[in-house]
């Protein structure tokens, strides 16, 4: 739709061409009409907008002292601890955490699964030991 906002077309013409390309059920013209209000009194960006309220705190430093303590805690186990909801602001701080870590750390860890897995086959599927 924002492309066809963009192309200065109606909102008619947008639902016309989007159904044709993708199906007539794909869209619907009081859908569209709405998007193309949007777009014209917000402007024509899909992007978040600030929202009031108050905002999200969040202490990576917590997190990764969490996960260098144990880096096989699960999000619910880390969002437990750190008394936040399973939310983005986890999701995107674990994923900067491992975009912080250096190609060797995943290259050492994939270099001894086969030696791991052998292990977990001399221990009938445990996969650890007691």
């Amino acid at each position: 739709m924002l492309y066809e906002f963009d192309r200065g077309l109606t909102a008619a013409d947008a639902t016309r061409n989007i159904s044709a390309t993708y199906g007539e059920k794909s869209i619907d013209s009081s859908t569209c009409r709405r998007w193309f209000a949007k777009f014209r009194s917000e402007g024509a960006s899909l992007a978040d907008k600030h929202r009031s309220g108050r905002p999200v705190e969040f202490d990576d430093d917590a997190l990764q002292a969490l996960l260098d303590a144990n880096p096989r805690q699960s999000t619910r186990e880390l969002a437990e601890q750190l008394d936040c909801s399973l939310s983005s602001e986890l999701n995107s701080d674990l994923t900067a955490f491992f975009e912080s870590k250096p190609t060797s750390f995943y290259r050492r860890g994939i270099e001894v699964l086969p030696a791991r897995w052998a292990e977990v086959v001399e221990n009938n599927g445990d996969y650890i030991a007691d």
